[in-house]
């Protein structure tokens, strides 16, 4: 339950803190108006290293996966995403390696099955050139929370009827008591229908 729990988390933090780079792509329509939330898709990878006495070991979960039975929409007007009655549903694996000195000590694959309750959400946002959204409060996507959140950012492409969000983070923490270090990446694509 606990990887489960952690595995979501990972989720919604790289879906709620990102960082923005730009390129040539262009959105090329208006993003306001109504939208149904048609899925997420996820690629996440988390690895803490710990050292115990001369010995070094890392453990590396990665995971990918689209997200199930979906609902939910979103009203963006000029200024806000606008979040109702969103949710989805995870069932899917997810596969850890541990590490002792480099070499693998064990490779298992668990389940990774959980379920998002239904959330509404406003967030606002400001367009950042042609193809890029900036969260100042946290994302439209952070689980119910409204403001408060992490500042974010996505860039947006459109596809004929389709609106695709993506988002990448990647993090590095240390304990400053254990000298631990986590990782975490993560790349998601959220995508919502007219």
């Amino acid at each position: 339950m606990k990887k489960n729990l952690t595995l979501i988390c990972i989720a919604l933090l790289a879906i709620s803190v990102v960082s923005c780079k730009k390129d040539s792509a262009v959105a090329s329509s208006d993003i306001t108006g109504n939208w149904k939330f048609v899925s997420i898709h996820a690629k996440t990878l988390t690895s803490s290293q710990s050292v115990v006495g001369t010995d070094i070991y890392k453990s590396v979960s990665t995971s990918d996966y689209t997200t199930i039975n979906n609902t939910g929409t979103f009203v963006i007007d000029a200024s806000n995403f606008n979040g109702t009655g969103v949710s989805y549903g995870v069932n899917s694996t997810a596969t850890a390696t541990l590490y002792q000195n480099g070499a693998v000590l064990s490779t298992t694959t668990n389940p990774l099955v959980t379920s998002v309750a239904a959330f509404n959400s406003t967030a606002a946002y400001t367009k950042v050139g042609n193809d890029s959204l900036y969260f100042p409060s946290g994302s439209a996507f952070s689980g119910g929370v409204t403001g408060g959140g992490s500042p974010s950012g996505l860039k947006y492409v459109m596809q004929d009827d389709k609106m695709i969000l993506t988002q990448s983070i990647a993090t590095s923490t240390t304990n400053p008591g254990t000298g631990d270090v986590t990782q975490i990446s993560a790349t998601t694509v959220a995508t919502l229908q007219r």
